[in-house]
């Protein structure tokens, strides 16, 4: 990859990537507070500089997608938050998220196959990060729960991206760089 490639990638990519990791941390270490302090000072911001016309759409299926999955993950004792409900703080990481899959991600989101096998992995073990950081609890041994949301993040990247591409069809704005 070359310094030039690197250059022509937009600035909203790279604050996105940069907002998300720091908005990961925030969440699942410093909690509902955190989460929502960053919340109120990203998403405002986000949405008046980076998005794009029909984003929003999208970014909203997404996220109520990700916070149902893992409510009924909570639900059927995968997770245990300590609460019946989902915790703020995993609601907002589900919006950040989304953000990421129509900028930061957007270049993997164009192939939702290889998204799907990203998925796979990446997902699961960011819960299982999320768990060494004290966020949550397992209610099942770790190997299974692994396979529990390997499984689930396969098929859920492939139908975000396959999302993510029929909301962006009509946007060159959402193309991934170089297109």
């Amino acid at each position: 990859m070359s310094i030039e490639y690197l250059r022509r990638i937009p600035a909203s990519v790279w604050f996105n990537a940069v907002a998300f990791e720091i908005g990961w941390l925030a969440c699942v270490a410093g909690g509902n507070w955190a989460a929502l302090l960053f919340a109120l000072v990203y998403f405002p911001w986000h949405f008046s500089q980076f998005a794009n016309a029909g984003e929003w759409r999208g970014w909203l299926v997404v996220a109520a997608a990700g916070i149902g999955m893992d409510q009924m993950l909570a639900l059927s004792g995968v997770f245990d938050f300590g609460s019946t409900l989902l915790p703020l703080w995993l609601w907002v990481l589900w919006c950040l998220y989304a953000t990421t899959l129509f900028h930061s991600l957007r270049w993997l989101t164009r192939r939702p196959l290889v998204a799907a096998c990203v998925g796979a992995v990446a997902g699961p073990f960011s819960y299982y990060a999320g768990s060494l950081l004290g966020a949550a609890r397992f209610g099942y041994e770790l190997s299974l729960v692994m396979v529990i949301l390997a499984v689930l993040w396969f098929v859920f990247m492939y139908v975000a991206s396959c999302l993510v591409n029929w909301v962006s069809r009509d946007d060159p704005e959402l193309l991934p760089v170089g297109v």
